[in-house]
């Protein structure tokens, strides 16, 4: 069974490059460690990062 915890997701480096595909669930466990940043995108287009706390 196919669930959202199990999508891919992107991984980015420090120069915003495409290193790698996780899933959600690992990228999760990342952000929630501190090793990862969450990238959201405002209503004018700007991408902003956030660590878990300012995310959730």
């Amino acid at each position: 069974m196919h669930t959202l915890l199990n999508s891919q997701v992107l991984v980015l480096n420090r120069l915003w490059q495409a290193v790698n595909i996780c899933t959600a669930r690992r990228a999760f466990a990342l952000v929630y460690a501190g090793h990862a940043h969450v990238v959201s995108s405002d209503h004018e287009n700007n991408f902003l990062t956030h660590d878990f706390d300012s995310w959730r």
